[in-house]
């Protein structure tokens, strides 16, 4: 092998040298860069850190601003939230106009509290739940009936112009300032206009809006979400065939008037279509699985069908709180103990188990403290009779409720009140005179009249009523000329005089066992039986009667009278005037020379019915609804109603003899002002000629009287407790009025835009009956003004002392989908005689829960829950709750009949499920850094669920009160 040699005097070594230092020097340089470069990263990473914790922070700044903003303190005394009498509103702005245009979307919304000025200011402030906008004070308060929107709203924020760059939010690489409504929203929101609010470096010296160091600002929005469905809460239809059916139990009478949120109807908001949830809108997978409703996000996974398009999160809400609030009266009406922390809602469920005249007064005490002018305006000519109309409505909303069917009264002897409840009333009344005999005895002629009393009893109310007592006393007052003495069929020994006397049978007052009597059913008893004994004072040889004379005279009075104690209470009576009962119209009794049965002489009345004044007019003067529930107060004489062709025991007054089209002909509760149903007339009188127009009425049933207890007028509860203050709708007006008939034949009462109480009526004391206090269907125009409406009632009473906001929904701003459900979980089946039958669509279907949802907008914001019960249809002047024009549709009219709480059964449950105020909000905050040149360095949007949570005492007072962060997430940009 060839080996090679290194030559002396070579070079090499010094070359190879300079290559490894050229090398050196190359990696030096690039360890150099890198590390200037790490530097400049390094640098750059700290600054945008730096300006993301900036943002961070404005965001918190606008958390804790948008906190603030939810206690709202005026500048002068406490938080407007800091009882139960605020509100929570929501005003709808203009849309705003963006460039580039997003997807279409609902109208801008914003929200503020609210509260109406102590005492009688009729005003409302406002205050902002946004930032930027300002607090709204002295906005009017009209609750006038001709009002269009009863409370004044604030103007909302003007739209930022595209010049104001201070507006914009810079999101772009180029911060070319695209306008963008701010903050930034979820999708099916409106895009807003709101204010940033700077937060600025304490060693700021720029002024007028410059700065010459770096800032902060933040923007937010708040939305209450007591505006939505909560999911957890909600239900759905009651379909046996549907395991997620509402929780109607109905097993007795006390869940009968019973509505909780749970009745909402959540698949109406996936589907509104149908009656019952098809199963295919999802509703059944949230309801099934409540337990993981976590987040609104949570609820697409367990209802993915809902999920693509997202119908979910603009309908529901997940993770709300709630509360149990007091009842406080509320503030914006004029009411005495409006907000008191001490003369709260009266609790009428404790009234109710306290019953008697402690009761009345309370109820009445309330009332007359808080609606001075109630009972004067109200009560027609009641006062004129010895009644207090305030103290009444008191009795019957203690009867109503309580478990028994004995009516409360005024002990005294001459009673300022009766309750009324499920117990019976006189319907009709008879005595049959009958002259049988003339003998001698002691030396004069002496004559025996038989006086027998008949009396039809009937219960008007739905409930059945159980056995008891009915003593009826009949005060005969017909007075009768034999020979030298007069008599009047009195039973005392001042009536008897010359050694008269009477064989009666019962000695006194008759009582009578009434058994168990159903809904609706008429019954007739024979009261008693009176053999009167009357010496003539004429003496032999003169004969009695005198030759060629038959009969003796009976002359005409109004003094006849019945009273009828129920268990000892007295209940019922011949009116309320001392001096005008019942008409005894002028006549005689035939004798001689045959005694015989077709000789009796009947004199008979309906109660309730047709009045008189004139003892010689055989003729009605005062033509009334036919409701014995009146009787006891009318202060006027029942007429004469002919009994062969006028009584109808057994069953619905109806007179054979008077023509169909006249409105005395018979007893209509379809045409009574808070109209009920007709039941059938059958022919029960004896008919004309003798020997029926004498015939006895019949001792049992006919078998054509058959009771129809589904068409009881009345409602009563007799649960022992209200289970909704809207059951006040329930109580009988004893208000005394001469309402004018429509011109129908025969004439009516029912349709109120004709048969109205205006201020041209005539309060008059011989009117009465067919009417309940008007809640959940057009008030009485005379009456529709500040303090006389009915539905105020539900501002002064309440069933306790507090009240569960778990699943209601705000009204004041619930969106149009949230109100439609909440009008479409009605169901109507209070009345199921309703007529025509199968007509009444239901509120589910599109007409009718539109119409409510648009209804509810258009009147609000709302200062009590109450008030929907005079709401308007949208665009008119007319009623919505128990206005039949509120019903109609081309292809399926309204109903034509229907009784007073199925008319008002739409309002009755609505209204538990109705809020004005809640504490539970969603807070859009955007914060950004900026530099001291006004370009944006770093934007952080979030998003907070929060609860206004009261700290409370033991009766309920809020003591203290915290905004408590249920969730938080990151909003992209």
């Amino acid at each position: 092998m060839t080996m090679m040699k290194r030559r002396p005097g070579s070079s090499h070594p010094q070359a190879f040298a300079l290559v490894v230092t050229l090398i050196m020097l190359v990696l030096a340089a690039g360890i150099a860069v890198g590390l200037l470069v790490n530097a400049s990263i390094d640098r750059g990473t700290s600054r945008s850190t730096f300006d993301r914790y900036q943002a961070e922070l404005a965001v918190q700044n606008g958390l804790e601003a948008a906190k603030k903003a939810l206690m709202a303190s005026p500048a002068a005394g406490s938080a407007v939230t800091a009882d139960d009498t605020f509100l929570v509103t929501r005003i709808d702005g203009p849309v705003m106009p963006l460039t580039p245009a997003p997807a279409a979307g609902p109208t801008p919304s914003y929200y503020y509290l609210a509260k109406a000025q102590a005492g009688s200011a009729s005003k409302m402030d406002y205050y902002p739940l946004f930032s930027g906008g300002a607090s709204v004070t002295n906005q009017t308060i009209d609750l006038t009936a001709g009002a269009t929107r009863a409370v004044a709203t604030p103007t909302p924020p003007p739209n930022p112009t595209t010049t104001d760059l201070k507006a914009a939010i810079q999101i772009d690489s180029g911060k070319t300032k695209i306008l963008k409504t701010y903050p930034e929203l979820s999708p099916w929101l409106g895009a807003v206009s709101t204010q940033w609010i700077e937060v600025v470096d304490p060693n700021e010296t720029g002024t007028g809006g410059t700065h010459k160091l770096p800032y902060q600002r933040y923007s937010f929005w708040v939305e209450d979400l007591g505006g939505y469905v909560d999911a957890s809460v909600a239900g759905n239809t009651d379909d046996t065939g549907n395991a997620n059916k509402r929780p109607r139990d109905q097993s007795n009478a006390a869940k009968r008037y019973l509505t909780t949120p749970a009745e909402v109807a959540l698949f109406t908001l996936f589907d509104p279509a149908p009656t019952t949830d098809s199963g295919k809108t999802g509703a059944d997978l949230l309801i099934g699985k409540r337990d993981m409703q976590l987040t609104t996000t949570t609820l697409k996974e367990l209802a993915p069908a809902l999920a693509t398009p997202d119908i979910l999160s603009p309908n529901v809400a997940v993770r709300l709180i709630s509360d149990s609030e007091q009842a406080l009266v509320p503030f914006g009406y004029g009411y005495k103990d409006e907000g008191s922390q001490t003369a709260y809602k009266l609790q009428i469920n404790d009234q109710v188990k306290t019953g008697g005249a402690a009761a009345v007064q309370a109820i009445a005490q309330k009332i007359n403290a808080n609606l001075p002018n109630f009972g004067p305006v109200r009560n027609g000519k009641l006062t004129t009779t010895g009644l207090d109309y305030v103290n009444s409505l008191a009795a019957s909303i203690i009867d109503y409720a309580d478990t028994d069917s004995d009516a409360t009264v005024d002990p005294a002897p001459n009673p300022t009140y009766r309750g009324i409840d499920s117990y019976p009333f006189i319907n009709e009344i008879y005595v049959m005179k009958w002259w049988k005999s003339t003998y001698q005895k002691s030396g004069t002629w002496w004559v025996d009249i038989q006086m027998d009393t008949w009396a039809e009893v009937w219960n008007p109310s739905n409930q059945t009523i159980p056995s008891g007592s009915a003593t009826i006393d009949i005060i005969e007052n017909h007075t009768i000329q034999a020979g030298s003495y007069s008599y009047t069929f009195g039973t005392t020994a001042n009536d008897l005089p010359g050694g008269s006397s009477v064989t009666s049978s019962p000695t006194g007052p008759a009582t009578i066992s009434v058994p168990t009597m159903q809904p609706n059913e008429y019954t007739a008893y024979k009261v008693r039986t009176d053999l009167f004994h009357f010496n003539t004072g004429v003496a032999p040889p003169l004969i009695f009667p005198a030759a060629g004379t038959t009969s003796m005279p009976l002359s005409a009075s109004l003094l006849s009278n019945y009273t009828m104690k129920w268990n000892n209470n007295l209940v019922d009576r011949a009116g309320s005037n001392t001096q005008q009962h019942i008409q005894r119209a002028s006549g005689s009794l035939r004798g001689p020379p045959n005694y015989i049965v077709s000789n009796k002489n009947w004199r008979g009345s309906y109660p309730g019915f047709d009045y008189t004044i004139n003892p010689g007019n055989q003729t009605a003067d005062y033509y009334t609804m036919g409701d014995p529930r009146s009787a006891f107060s009318i202060g006027s004489a029942q007429v004469p109603i002919a009994y062969d062709l006028g009584s109808s025991f057994w069953v619905r007054n109806n007179r054979s003899n008077v023509p169909a089209t006249q409105i005395y002909s018979a007893q209509r509760p379809s045409a009574w002002p808070d109209s009920g149903h007709d039941t059938a007339t059958v022919s029960t009188y004896p008919g004309s000629g003798a020997p029926a127009s004498v015939q006895d009425p019949p001792t049992t049933r006919p078998a054509s009287a058959v009771t129809e207890p589904s068409k009881a007028p009345a409602t009563i509860s007799n649960t022992g407790a209200y289970s909704s203050m809207a059951e006040l709708g329930n109580i009988y007006d004893p208000g005394l009025w001469n309402i004018p008939p429509d011109t129908s034949a025969p004439p009516r009462w029912s349709d109120i835009t004709k048969s109205d109480i205006t201020a041209a009526s005539q309060a008059s004391a011989n009117y009465g009956g067919g009417m309940t206090l008007h809640i959940g269907r057009p008030e009485f125009t005379l009456f529709d003004k500040p303090g006389t409406r009915a539905w105020q009632l539900l501002d002064l009473l309440h069933t306790d002392a507090r009240i569960t906001t778990k699943g209601l929904v705000n009204i004041n701003t619930a969106s149009r989908e949230a109100l439609r459900a909440l009008g479409a979980n009605v169901i109507l089946d209070r009345d199921p005689k309703k007529l025509p039958a199968g007509t009444l669509y239901p509120p589910y279907t599109s007409k009718q829960a539109d119409q409510f949802a648009d209804a509810v907008i258009a009147a609000r914001p709302f200062l009590s829950p109450a008030q929907l019960s005079g709401m308007k249809i949208a665009g008119g002047t007319r009623a919505f709750f128990g206005n039949s024009a509120a019903w109609s549709a081309p292809t399926q009219p309204a109903p034509t009949e229907w009784n007073d709480s199925g008319n008002e059964e739409y309002f009755a449950k609505v209204y538990p499920l109705a809020a004005v105020r809640s504490r539970n909000f969603r807070i859009f905050v955007t914060g950004q850094a900026l530099d001291k040149s006004n370009n944006v360095l770093s934007t952080s949007s979030k998003v907070f669920q929060v609860y206004l949570k009261p700290a409370r005492d033991a009766a309920g007072k809020v003591t203290s009160q915290t905004v408590v962060n249920t969730y938080e997430a990151q909003l992209p940009l």
